[in-house]
């Protein structure tokens, strides 16, 4: 899985709408639905934001490594 597959896949086991998370990140909904769709990539304090969020790691986000 790639960054924007993870990212989904992280947002819905953790149960956050795109608006839900965008909120808690400090962005918009849009910018959540552009890193989906790999559009474009949160900065680093972002990234960093969003691991702690879902209970994982910016090395974990990024990595090719599959989400179990």
């Amino acid at each position: 899985m790639n960054f924007p597959e993870k990212l989904k896949f992280f947002r819905l086991q953790n149960g956050y709408s795109q608006s839900e998370l965008a909120q808690l990140v400090g962005t918009d909904r849009s910018s959540i639905s552009r890193y989906e769709n790999g559009e474009t990539a949160p900065d680093l304090y972002k990234s960093v934001k969003i691991a702690t969020l879902m209970g994982t790691t910016c090395e974990e986000l990024v990595s090719e490594r599959r989400c179990e």
